[in-house]
Parts: C-alpha cells; sequence; structure tokens
C-alpha cells in the first residue's frame, strides 16, 4: 500500500485546478485534506495530520513548477487564432467520388470562404461555412454520415486575448 504521502501527491496531481490552486495559494488545507480522506477512503480522524502535512510538503515542491494557465497563455502566445461563426463540419463517407470534393472544393475557394478536409480512418469531414451546406448536399446526396453546425462567434482585441482566455477556461 502506498504511503500517505504518494497517496496525497497523486490525488493532487490527477486534480489540476486542485494543483493550481495550491501553486497560487489558493486553498484551505484542513478542507482538502478532508476532501482526500474521503474521497480516497481514508480515515479522517486517523489520517487528517498525513494527509495535511502531506499537502503543504507537496505545495513547496509546486511552486517551482509553472502553472497550467501559464503553459496555455504561452502556447496561445505564440499561436495565430482564428475564429469563424457558422462553420459546419459534414462527415462523409469515405468512398466518395473525389472529382465532386474538388469540385466543390474550387466553388468554394472562388467565394474566398473557408474550406478544410480532414480525411478520417471511415469517412471526410469537409469543414466550411453553412452557405455550401446546399451545394455540398447536391454533390453527395446519399452520403453524407453527420452534419454538425457550430455557430459561436469571438472577435477580441489582441491587448484582451488574455482576459477573453481566463474567461473561457481551458
Amino acid at each position: 500500500m502506498p504511503s500517505i504521502t504518494k497517496l496525497t501527491e497523486n490525488y493532487i496531481l490527477e486534480h489540476p485546478s486542485i494543483k493550481d490552486c495550491l501553486k497560487n495559494d489558493l486553498v484551505n488545507f484542513s478542507s482538502l485534506s478532508r476532501k482526500i480522506a474521503e474521497e480516497l477512503d481514508l480515515s479522517v480522524k486517523k489520517n487528517f495530520d498525513a494527509i495535511l502535512i502531506a499537502c503543504r510538503r507537496f505545495q513547496r515542491k509546486l511552486k517551482k513548477e509553472e502553472t497550467f494557465e501559464s503553459r496555455i497563455l504561452k502556447i496561445l502566445k505564440k499561436s495565430k487564432v482564428e475564429i469563424k461563426n457558422k462553420i459546419i463540419a459534414i462527415v462523409l463517407e469515405r468512398d466518395i467520388y473525389f472529382e465532386n470534393l474538388i469540385s466543390l472544393e474550387k466553388e468554394i475557394k472562388k467565394r474566398r470562404e473557408i474550406f478544410r478536409i480532414i480525411e478520417g480512418a471511415s469517412g471526410v469531414t469537409v469543414i466550411t461555412t453553412e452557405d455550401f451546406i446546399d451545394l455540398i448536399k447536391k454533390y453527395f446526396k446519399n452520403k453524407i454520415v453527420l452534419e454538425n453546425f457550430t455557430d459561436t462567434i469571438f472577435l477580441i482585441k489582441e491587448e484582451d486575448v488574455g482576459k477573453a482566455i481566463g474567461l473561457l477556461r481551458f
């Protein structure tokens, strides 16, 4: 049986939000210790102090690490983010006539709209704007496996991206 310290550390590592709260001094150690004891089916009365000490010691180790949030922000700072609305994802059967796919692409690109194709093991996913749903249905009548619509847009000034990411909570 692993030690209380190891069980506590593993619990914290399996819960990234708790781990980040520990790093940022946002944790009530007594509440956390009781929660860990309860979730790991350990006697609170018998193991409370050991868990509490393990949490405090592990916090010191964690403070040396980078937070999950800061890692995400670093990735996003290096990324070019493109957000569009009224985008559809249509999954087609794998055995489609690819000349139709090329014709579809030409028509969509002629209007300077988004067009992405993802070939999977069992199907082909076409991502474009919902303006082209009728055209896709014309070319691939009986080959449509799934239609997935989305309709969310975020227009964010560059200086406000950090705040927006904080609200989105990846």
